[in-house]
Parts: structure tokens; C-alpha cells; sequence
């Protein structure tokens, strides 16, 4: 007539109501009770829609009918002592089975079972079950439906290893004679503290483990006791001694004697801390949506460029086992040289170096020397000799290459022949100087000539990037799909791409090319991708259906991945960690609408998220709003030296793309003041422009040495090269041009300023070639044109002069252009076409003065074919 219920605390309630387990019924296990069990009601705290509400776990049974009880777990062996089960009832049916006679036989009867056993005897003492032994189940089984929100607890305290706490409490059960009361079910309440380490161990389902039971002391006061109604004295003697009897003063708690403990098991489906091969997986592959692409077959290396790939491979080999050959023998110098040889030939290392290279020959000699199949003998004493000075001018040039003076190699690599280096640094430049068509030109160039097809992958996605931070979102698409088809486990072009249908609100094709990321490299980067996915999708479900269990689901998935992405790798720690790398990498992408998510997610006021912001204002067009995140953060006296330079070359980089040149030069300036070294070649070149622009040519020469020197390329040697021109140092300047030049041939600026540079040293025909080269080149810049018309006007090259200022103003309308082909067709004595120029600058001149100038010229200029000259 006793029983132990068990209360969960610390679980969040549901409609004031929590998970304890008040009402409760011993039943044996035997398989006859099963179709018995199953048709119990649910208790009314336990609702279908909490049920409903969990998604089912891969390979889980699915959730049970409406209106039927989770059936208990059956034991495997059936046996008389078998252990009984603590079932959920409502409060409701076991008044109703306390109200009439043999329910249970009645429900038996019913279903043509054996009747149960009648319940014990009011006047009989209860019988404590049977404890456990070895492998026997436990004398009760609990079942938990459990909510997003408890679940959402239960991880939590898995996490930070936090125990379960459980509360045991003896009280009569409902069958109890009404006379009885237990005076000391106070002093039999009980703590069961679970600890759920084992939980927290990747994979991990289920865990046993032994209890101690803490008893709970409460005082009751002897007013309190007095107080309570005694027990009516006719029903006093059938109450148990259990009941009734007051414990002497001092004894000690039976739990505490008896070293009482509760034997708990704990199944968890799926795991809490699953693994990463555990997480819910869509149905496709990205090769299931990217076919992938046959590439064509490779064109052959010619043998030459293998026989010197071979030989710098196998001397970079032979001086590693001369070296290690050195110390074995502890020898040095011309012994150690003679040493290392006797064991090339005793150890067969030189034979096996000799096989390597004979096919190469082999195909040299069939490629460059034999005429014809069968040559006669002097023809073949020519060969030899041939290919033995051939074979040796090549060893040369290798050894050279790869023992040479650094300097010879790099400047050997950047001339001859590095295609994809060369077209990489062209790209970067275009970019820096936002010359759009020419970088996407500069991108498929390179695209079209590359060499080394396991690096086409790389390209498309860098190609992709640049499209989306130029706002080309279709054509950054194209580009994505050509490099996962090419290979379907590029990481860099699964988490973009991915993010790229996140954003524009794909999140089923999404979710294939994100956790493809995972599966190919488990990084900081894919999980975080990951976690922010189900972020995204967690809030846009419950934006638009308000569907709670489905942002609960959202939101542990979102858990996990975070979780796995701090634990495999140490240097990050924090989720907000993982948010700024993710922030960090939309900002590079251009994806604003995600990078603003992750950005406030990592929940921080730190330096580098104030950059990010920073710089997403600016992407976004909200430029003030940047500049004011960078005034606060420098006027805050917050950041140390590195982080003002950064926050200042930020701030000058936005006045920059502004148009604002004085605020750019005076943020540039302020940086470089800090540390010289600070600034990034870009800024440099920026910074360089503006000093262009303002007049001070000096400033703007030292800007780009430095440039020069930290990043060698035919933009900032160009910049070196106007500020010599400037300065009036021609000498110089055609150096630096020339160098400008050979880096970059493809740059029109760079001819044109070639062509001002030979007219001012009178070689008009090196000035015309140039020019003309730049306008092939697609010379774009109206006020360089301009200038290059005014040379030829002051050389006295009419014809080119006109043509020159024409082919400015398609370009830009611009007044004083207007001017100077007004000035030329006079001295051309075109002065229908000159009037016409006049006034149009006398109508839309940008000065007051340049508008009475025209007028004045306007005025002196006569109707005939004849007149004054033009001043």
C-alpha cells in the first residue's frame, strides 16, 4: 500500500503543470498484460501534440497511435519474479478501477486474458520489491515525452555536465484505507542526482549507473505536529508499524544506514552529443544536381620541360642525401663529396637516377634530332654530339633555376612564364583600380590558358567571387557550377555556393552543398556554415508558419554543428568565434543579409566585429553609417597602435571610393604616421592617385616606391613612372615605364604615358606607335586622351591633336576638352566647326571666367574663310 514516486526537477513546466509522476500503478510484465497496457489512457499531461512535436530519429520506432500508451519494454526472459513497471495513469481511471470490483479481472475478461491479481489486503504490511541483481531489469521503468523546451534543458545540462536531479517521495497509494496517514513522508523524501557526463561523449545513447540517495531533513515544528489530526483509535491498530512509529532521537536516516542507491538507466535517441555522420543528411549529392564535367585530355609536356622538371626534382633529392649522407659519415669537403659518390654507385642510386631520366631522352631525341627512321652513321655521331650539348645546356638552365639567385628566378618566372601568376596578378590589379570588364577579361583569359587543370577548380571559384563583388549574382552562379562540376569536393565553392542559395532563399538545394562541405573537410568554417543555415531557416519557418517545434528542431541542429565546429579546432573556442569567421567570410563575399546575421550572433563589441560592420555599411551603401562605427571606435581611445592604423586605412579607403581625396589623404597619412609598414598595397596605390591628383608629385613618388617594393607589378610601377613625368625626370620615367611595361603589356595608361614621354623627347614616330597601341588597348580615360592631344597641338600635329580631343569627348563631355578642339580648329582654320565649340563652352563652361573666355574667342572669330588669330 506504499509507493515511491519520482519527480524530474528542473525541467520547464508545461501550462503550469510538471512532469512528476503522481499517479501510478505496479503491473508484472508478462506478456499477456501487453494488449492490457496499450489500451491504458495517457495521462492528461502527456498530449498527443507533445509527441507529435519530436521529430522520430533515423531508424527510431515510430511515435504510437492517438490514444494508446507507449508499450514498456519487455523483458527478454519470462520468469515468476519478474519486475514490475511504473505506468502513467490519469488521475481519473485509477479512481475508477478504486470504485469497482476487479477491474482488472473485468478488463481481462474482456480481452480473453487471465485475470490480474487482486489487489493486496488493506491489513497486510507491504511487500518491498526485489532488488536487482546482476543483469535483472529495475523495478520501475519511466517514460518521458519530451518537448523542444525540455529537451532544449536536458542538452543543456549534458553540456555543462550539470546532474539530473530527481525527487523520491514515499506516499500512500490511492487504495489505502482512508484512516491511514504517513507521518513521515517528509522524512523519507529523497535527492537523486544523476550526472550526465557519459552523455556527453560523442555517440553516446544510454548509460547505467548507481545512485546514492541524499535524504531531504525537514523540521517539523511541534505545533505543526500538534496540530494534525490523530488517526481514529478503532482503525490505530491496522495501521502499519511503518507508518506509526516515531524514530528514536538521534538515529541515523535508513538511506544513510542501508547506503540506499538507485540503480538509473538512461537511453537517449538520438544521441546528445551525436557524431558528425549522425546529423540529418539529405537525400542528394552536389554530383546529383552538378553533373560533372568530362575534362578534356591533357596536351603532352614537351619533353624538354619534362627533362628539366625531372633533373631540378632529382637535385633537390641528391643534395638532401648529400646532406644526410654528410652526417652519417661525419665527413666534410672533398671527402664528403667522394664519399657521397662511392655511395651513389654502391647503392645503385645512380642507375635508378639513370632509369628515370632515359625515357625523357628518348622523347627528346625523337622530337628534336632524328629526321628520319633510319639514320645513317655519321648522322648519328651528329646526334650524339648534338643532343649531349643540348642535354647539358639543359641541366644548366635547371640547376640554375633552382640554386640561382632569388631575385633571377623570381624575375625569370614573372617574364617567361608563369601564365597563371601573371594572369592572377593582372586580375588583382584590374580589381584594385575597379576596372570591371577589363578584370573579367583579365578572368577569362586566364581561364582559357591554363596550364594546370587541377587548379581550374580554384579559378572558377575566384572567378564566382569577383561576379559577386561586382554584384553579377547569375554569373557567380555559372561560375560556381562549373567549378563543383569539375570537382564536386571543392570546399571553398561548396560553403560560397551554398551561402549564395541561402541568400537568395534556396534552402533546400542549400543544405546538399553545405553538409557535402562537412563531409569533406571538418573545419571551423563548414560546420559554422552549417549552423548558420539552420539559423537562417529556423528564423524564416518561424517568421512565416510560427511553427515552434519545427524552430526547436532548427535550433538544436544549429547547436551541434556550432558544437562541432569549436571542438575541431583548438584555437577556436566560443560560438561567437565561430560567427566572426563566418561574418568575416560573407563580408568577402558580398552577402550582406547573411553576414549582418552572423555578425549579430557573435555578439560582440570587440575591434574586429566593429571592421566587419564597418565594412558591411560600406558594401551597403550606407557610408556614413560606416564612418561612424570607425569615428567611435578611434575616438573611444579603446585601440591600440595596429588597430588605429587598421581602422584608419579602413576609414581611408571609403573616402577613397567616395571621391573624397582631402579626407582619404589626411586618414592615409595619419595611419602611415603610426607605422609606415602599416598599409596594404592597395591603400598605397589609392593613396598614391590622390597625391596624383592633389599636385604633389613628391609625396606621390615616395607612396609608390614603397608600393613598389611591397608588391612589384605594372600598377605601381606605373605610378612611379607618372610621378618622374611629373617631376619633369624623363629619364627615369621611361625606366620606370619600361619596367611598368614588361610586368603588364596589356595596361593602355601605360602607352599612353609612353607616347607623352617620346613626344616630349621628339620621336614622334614612338609616340605615334604608343598611342596607337593604347587606343588598340581600349584607352578609356577622356583627360589622358586629352593630354596626349595637347602634346601633339603643342608639337604642331594638328591632324592627331583633333582626332586626339574627338575621341576625348566620347568619353566625357567635358567643357574644357570642348575648349582645347575649339583652340585646334582654329589653328586648323576650321572655324565653322571652332565656332560651334566656342559656343558650346560659352553655354555650359564650368567657370564664370571660362564662359566669358569662349564668348570673347566667340566674338573675334570671322564668318569668312579668312580672320584674326585666336588668342
Amino acid at each position: 500500500d506504499l509507493r515511491y514516486d519520482i519527480e524530474i526537477l528542473g525541467l520547464p513546466t508545461v501550462a503550469g503543470v510538471s512532469y512528476t509522476f503522481s499517479n501510478g500503478r505496479l503491473l508484472q510484465p508478462i506478456p499477456i498484460y501487453r494488449e492490457f497496457i496499450e489500451e491504458l489512457p495517457r495521462s492528461r499531461e502527456i498530449k498527443q501534440e507533445e509527441l507529435d512535436d519530436i521529430p522520430s530519429a533515423p531508424g527510431a520506432p515510430p511515435p504510437p497511435p492517438p490514444g494508446s500508451a507507449r508499450p514498456p519494454t519487455e523483458p527478454t526472459a519470462t520468469s515468476t519474479t519478474a519486475p514490475s513497471i511504473l505506468f502513467v495513469l490519469t488521475a481519473e481511471a485509477e479512481a475508477a478501477e478504486t470504485k469497482e470490483e476487479q477491474p482488472a479481472q473485468k478488463k481481462d475478461a474482456k480481452a480473453g486474458k487471465k485475470n490480474a491479481p487482486p489487489p493486496p489486503p488493506t491489513n497486510i504490511e507491504p511487500t518491498k520489491p526485489k532488488i536487482p541483481q546482476g543483469d535483472e531489469l529495475p523495478p520501475y521503468t519511466i517514460r518521458i515525452p519530451l518537448r523542444g523546451e525540455v529537451l532544449s534543458v536536458f542538452e543543456g545540462l549534458v553540456e555543462r555536465s550539470q546532474p539530473l536531479q530527481l525527487q523520491l517521495t514515499r506516499r500512500l497509494k490511492p487504495n489505502a484505507p482512508s484512516e491511514w496517514e504517513d507521518l513521515h513522508e517528509s522524512r523519507y523524501k529523497a535527492n537523486i542526482k544523476v550526472p550526465l557526463k557519459a552523455l556527453n561523449v560523442p555517440g553516446a545513447t544510454s548509460f547505467e549507473t548507481g545512485v546514492k540517495l541524499e535524504p531531504i531533513e525537514l523540521e517539523v515544528k511541534e505545533e505543526e505536529r500538534s496540530k494534525k489530526k490523530a488517526p481514529p483509535k478503532k482503525s490505530k491498530q491496522n495501521i502499519p508499524a511503518l507508518l506509526a512509529e516515531e524514530p528514536e532521537a538521534g538515529e541515523k536516516h535508513p538511506y544513510v544506514v542501508n547506503n540506499t542507491t538507485a540503480q538509473i538507466a538512461v537511453f537517449c535517441s538520438p544521441a546528445i552529443s551525436r557524431l558528425p555522420q549522425s546529423r540529418p543528411m539529405p537525400n542528394l549529392q552536389p554530383s546529383d544536381m552538378i553533373p560533372r564535367r568530362v575534362r578534356p585530355a591533357r596536351r603532352p609536356l614537351e619533353a624538354s620541360k619534362q627533362f628539366a622538371k625531372q633533373i631540378a626534382t632529382l637535385a633537390e633529392r641528391i643534395v638532401q642525401e648529400y646532406r644526410d649522407h654528410s652526417k652519417t659519415v661525419n665527413m666534410e669537403g672533398n671527402e664528403a663529396r667522394n664519399s657521397y659518390l662511392a655511395f651513389l654507385k654502391g647503392s645503385g642510386h645512380a642507375l635508378a637516377y639513370q632509369q628515370l631520366l632515359a625515357p625523357i631522352v628518348q622523347s627528346i631525341v625523337k622530337e628534336r634530332f632524328v629526321k628520319r627512321s633510319a639514320p645513317t652513321k655519321v648522322e648519328l655521331e651528329l646526334i650524339v654530339n648534338e643532343l649531349y650539348t643540348y642535354l647539358l645546356d639543359q641541366v644548366h638552365i635547371a640547376m640554375d633555376r633552382v640554386f640561382g639567385p632569388r631575385s633571377n628566378t623570381v624575375t625569370s618566372a614573372s617574364l617567361d612564364g608563369d601564365d597563371e601568376a601573371r594572369w592572377k596578378r593582372l586580375t588583382m590589379e584590374a580589381e584594385v583600380m575597379r576596372e570591371s570588364g577589363v578584370a573579367v577579361r583579365y578572368y577569362q583569359e586566364r581561364l582559357g590558358q591554363a596550364v594546370d587543370e587541377e587548379q581550374l577548380p580554384d579559378t572558377w571559384c575566384s572567378y564566382a567571387e569577383y561576379s559577386l563583388r561586382v554584384r553579377d549574382v547569375l554569373r557567380a552562379e555559372q561560375a560556381f557550377r562549373e567549378a563543383l562540376s569539375m570537382d564536386s569536393g571543392h570546399v571553398r565553392s561548396l560553403v560560397a555556393y551554398g551561402f549564395l542559395l541561402v541568400s537568395r532563399n534556396r534552402a533546400k538545394e542549400a543544405e546538399v552543398f553545405l553538409q557535402s562541405a562537412v563531409d569533406v573537410e571538418s573545419s571551423p568554417l563548414t560546420w559554422g556554415a552549417l549552423a548558420l543555415f539552420w539559423d537562417v531557416l529556423r528564423a524564416t519557418m518561424f517568421d512565416r508558419e510560427g511553427n515552434t517545434a519545427a524552430s526547436d528542431v532548427y535550433h538544436r541542429e544549429s547547436k551541434a554543428a556550432i558544437s562541432q565546429a569549436i571542438k575541431v579546432d583548438p584555437s577556436v573556442t566560443t560560438q561567437e568565434q565561430v560567427y566572426e569567421l563566418l561574418g568575416r567570410r560573407l563580408v568577402e563575399l558580398y552577402l550582406e543579409d547573411l553576414a549582418n546575421v552572423a555578425l549579430v550572433k557573435a555578439n560582440g563589441t570587440t575591434f574586429s566585429v566593429d571592421m566587419l560592420y564597418a565594412k558591411l555599411f560600406f558594401q551597403a551603401d550606407q557610408v556614413d553609417e560606416a564612418c561612424d562605427i570607425l569615428t567611435n571606435r578611434l575616438t573611444s581611445g579603446t585601440c591600440n597602435g595596429l588597430q588605429e592604423c587598421k581602422a584608419r586605412l579602413l576609414l581611408g579607403d571609403i573616402y577613397a571610393a567616395t571621391d573624397r581625396a582631402v579626407e582619404a589623404e589626411a586618414s592615409y597619412d595619419a595611419a602611415l604616421r603610426i607605422d609606415p609598414e602599416c598599409a596594404s598595397s592597395e591603400s598605397l596605390i589609392r593613396l598614391g592617385n590622390i597625391y596624383v591628383s592633389l599636385g604633389r608629385y613628391k609625396d606621390a613618388l615616395a607612396t609608390f616606391l614603397v608600393a613598389a617594393k611591397q608588391w612589384p607589378c605594372g600598377l605601381t610601377w606605373l605610378g612611379v613612372g607618372i610621378a618622374y613625368y611629373r617631376l619633369e625626370d624623363m629619364g627615369r620615367a621611361e625606366q620606370a615605364l619600361n619596367e611598368s611595361n614588361i610586368l603588364n603589356n596589356l595596361n593602355p595608361k601605360t602607352w599612353a604615358y609612353l607616347s607623352l614621354l617620346c613626344m616630349r623627347q621628339r620621336r614622334d614616330e614612338d609616340a605615334e606607335g604608343a598611342f596607337n597601341q593604347a587606343i588598340k588597348l581600349g584607352l578609356a580615360d577622356p583627360y589622358l586622351i586629352a593630354e596626349v592631344g595637347s602634346e601633339n597641338f603643342r608639337s604642331g600635329n594638328l591632324p592627331v591633336a583633333e582626332a586626339s580631343f574627338r575621341r576625348a569627348l566620347t568619353f566625357s563631355d567635358d567643357p574644357h576638352i570642348h575648349m582645347h578642339l575649339a583652340r585646334c580648329l582654329v589653328s586648323m582654320k576650321l572655324y565653322t566647326e571652332a565656332r560651334e565649340e566656342f559656343a558650346f563652352v560659352a553655354d555650359h563652361g564650368a567657370t564664370e571666367f571660362q564662359r566669358t573666355k569662349a564668348a570673347e574667342q566667340l566674338e573675334l572669330l570671322p564668318h569668312g574663310a579668312e580672320g584674326l588669330p585666336v588668342k
